[in-house]
């Protein structure tokens, strides 16, 4: 259909000034480019569809004018060329061809939002300015800082204060319409505030330029720090953070082998600060068949677990048994009851916990719970439930005895002291 002599043919085409469609000579198919010249502004053109519309090649078109033009929906700025393909149905913008001209050192550059609106340019750094660093020395007094040259030519700024109390804004860069970050290191002794959030000693922010302002993007996770240390909050401020040792939180504070031991005793855990603690009783055996369990508490008077000055004063206790309907009772007592007649064989000891709520508290009276599940020497299931209430005095509370009555060691189990809360 198209002569051999035909291909390669350019379609001129002078300057349009209504939009539509194109007229060409012959028919679209047949050349291999058209140019605009065009002068005039705000005009949108088509292209004709081929003779055989069946073919598919592609077609560059060039733009010689002094203005853009409109192809097919999309602009062609003056001096560029764009590439275009008839798929056999309809016309496709495939993208801009690289313009020529540009110098050594430029760099293509959008010059707005609009598609393919681009053009050689120089960068605002030039290249053997990247990467240095600008050291700003200690400010005194709150303000605008000051670089030399562009601030967009440095990597990095690095921040040496030794005044307190100072605020101060990063300057614009020259070139406004750049989009780039830049870190900002503290190597000083006094916190500084940039871009009004405060950087501290031995830290680095990030700041980035979104081609309007300054944007605090964040602090760098400082160096330093040993194995097991963990970046804690030193205040309420944002970023006023540094490495620290954590300490422990709500958990097993205490594991006590119960085995050969007689009483069992723990005077730390209740000294640790916190408000509810859990006493966990696992498969303890007496050595001996037949004695009760008995707890009683230390408190701050020095005379010891049990003294006239202990703690349990008033105390419900319950006893289900699956043989029995059980008893029950209210007492007046220096001890805490756990279950009686315990039996001595191995895996039927007392399993359970107890409950205490603000044994630290020098003003309130103490409060506790108790459940357990046991067997005892005639081979009987006992559920037991306790109750305990000072109002002796409110001494503080600071740690428990576990014995039988028959003084005797016990064989096996563990007591796990935990913090609740």
């Amino acid at each position: 259909m198209i002569a051999p002599k035909q291909i390669g043919n350019t379609a001129t085409f002078a300057d349009i000034t209504a939009n539509g469609a194109l007229a060409v000579m012959g028919t679209v198919e047949q050349y291999r480019a058209l140019v605009f010249t065009q002068a005039t502004p705000g005009v949108s053109v088509t292209l004709p569809s081929p003779q055989s519309a069946s073919i598919i090649f592609s077609l560059p078109a060039s733009n010689k004018g002094s203005v853009a033009i409109t192809v097919e929906g999309v602009v062609l700025p003056p001096g560029q060329t764009m590439l275009l393909a008839w798929d056999g149905a309809s016309w496709d913008v495939l993208g801009n061809v690289v313009p020529t001209g540009g110098t050594t050192g430029q760099v293509y550059t959008k010059n707005s939002n609009a598609n393919f609106d681009a053009s050689w340019k120089t960068l605002a750094v030039a290249p053997t300015q990247i990467g240095s660093a600008a050291t700003i020395a200690d400010i005194a007094a709150s303000g605008a800082i000051t670089v030399t040259g562009a601030i967009e030519q440095y990597r990095g700024l690095v921040f040496t204060q030794t005044t307190a109390n100072i605020a101060v804004t990063l300057p614009s860069p020259q070139n406004t319409a750049l989009v780039f970050w830049l870190p900002i290191a503290h190597k000083g002794t006094a916190a500084i505030a940039v871009q009004g959030v405060v950087i501290y000693p031995g830290h680095t922010m990030l700041v980035g330029w979104d081609g309007a302002s300054w944007d605090v993007l964040g602090n760098v996770v400082p160096p330093g720090g040993t194995s097991g240390q963990v970046l804690a909050k030193n205040s309420n401020s944002d970023f006023d953070v540094s490495w620290k040792t954590p300490t422990s939180g709500p958990g097993v504070l205490n594991t006590i082998d119960c085995t050969g031991i007689s009483p069992v005793t723990d005077q730390t855990s209740f000294l640790t600060g916190y408000t509810i603690y859990e006493i966990d009783l696992i498969n303890v055996v007496p050595s001996d068949s037949g004695p009760s369990m008995r707890m009683q508490w230390f408190t701050t008077d020095g005379l010891g677990a049990g003294s006239t000055n202990g703690y349990v004063t008033h105390l419900f206790w319950g006893d289900g048994m699956n043989s029995a309907s059980g008893s029950y009772g209210w007492v007046n007592t220096n001890d805490f009851f756990l279950p009686d007649n315990l039996s001595n064989v191995a895996g039927s000891g007392v399993h359970g916990k107890i409950t205490i709520y603000n044994p630290a508290s020098t003003t309130t009276y103490k409060k506790w719970t108790g459940e357990f599940a046991s067997s005892n020497a005639s081979g009987d299931l006992i559920q037991h439930r306790t109750v305990g209430i000072s109002t002796r005095n409110t001494l503080a509370v600071t740690g428990f005895k576990l014995a039988t009555t028959s003084g005797q060691a016990f064989s096996s189990g563990k007591v796990i002291v935990r913090a609740v809360a």
